[in-house]
């Protein structure tokens, strides 16, 4: 059962934080693709011929051969998320080809599914390798639809775990546009029933069909995902990603976080960021090779 999705082989996964004097040698992988997230801070990257500068959301995608590096990192710190995996379906492959060298993604899909990814191969729950593959499939389905249709309308992506497009009633596709559209405002039933002209029960009710929750339980999901990524990918204290979330203080916060996440977001920030640097091997078999070059010793 370990191996029953069999697309998509995650090799390892990780969260570098780059530091100032850090660079990644210029070099290729012969058997394997690789995704790196640039989350935070800048640096002159090469990818084949190319030197640009990478920041902020910035995508690699390196099929095998790729040539790729790190020549300098700018400011004080570089944060990447970091997944090496092989692909064994064919058509899958040949998909893929869509997909440019670099790219620089809407939304925080992509990153909210490398996250999860790492999580479970830090945590190595049952299935956790069927897990990461179905989870990689989904990021390379994401970005290959993204690539096809050339669209950048946000009306249209994807937010946590609910695609728009699966949900059929035409009012809860509305609202779903609306709610991600204000994802970083404090929304509450009165706002929607303005907005729609039908009672905030009614839209509850379909809601429920369609998705399992209310409007507002999504709106506020959708919140705690994106301070989980301000959380792991930004230096901001947890006053300021309350502050930028709408919270009206860092109590109503916490108390937020901890209702869906089981952990304070101090205390969630502090174990996530304890994998920074560290091999995540989803392959036990899978032995890393480093071509990072640092000014001081690697930190293990």
């Amino acid at each position: 059962m370990e191996h029953c999705f069999s697309d998509v082989q995650v090799l390892w996964a990780s969260r570098f934080d780059y530091q100032n004097d850090w660079s990644l040698r210029v070099h290729a992988h012969d058997h394997y693709y690789q995704i790196i997230h640039f989350l935070e801070g800048s640096a002159q990257v090469q990818v084949g011929k190319r030197v640009v500068k990478a920041q902020g959301n910035l995508l690699m995608f390196l099929p095998p051969g790729e040539m790729h590096g790190i020549l300098q990192v700018y400011s004080e710190k570089l944060c990447t998320l970091d997944i090496k995996f092989t692909i064994t379906n064919p058509t899958l492959a040949n998909a893929c080809n869509v997909i440019p060298v670099l790219s620089l993604p809407s939304g925080d899909t992509l990153s909210h599914i490398m996250q999860s990814i790492l999580q479970q191969g830090v945590l190595k729950p049952p299935l956790y390798q069927s897990m990461c593959s179905v989870q990689m499939g989904m990021l390379l389905i994401e970005l290959i639809r993204n690539f096809q249709t050339h669209s950048n309308d946000p009306i249209i992506k994807q937010n946590v775990d609910i695609p728009i497009e699966r949900v059929h009633h035409p009012l809860v596709r509305d609202v779903l546009r609306y709610l991600d559209s204000r994802s970083l405002d404090v929304l509450c039933s009165e706002d929607l029933e303005a907005v729609f002209s039908v009672s905030y029960r009614y839209l509850s009710q379909l809601f429920k069909q369609a998705l399992g929750c209310t409007p507002i339980a999504y709106a506020q999901k959708s919140r705690i995902e994106t301070a989980k990524t301000l959380l792991i990918s930004t230096n901001a204290t947890i006053k300021q990603i309350s502050e930028k979330l709408g919270y009206a203080d860092i109590h109503q916060f916490t108390k937020s976080f901890c209702k869906l996440v089981g952990l304070p977001p101090a205390r969630w920030r502090e174990q996530e960021l304890n994998f920074i640097c560290k091999d995540v091997n989803i392959d036990p078999d899978f032995s890393n090779q480093y071509f990072l070059e640092t000014g001081s010793s690697f930190p293990k």
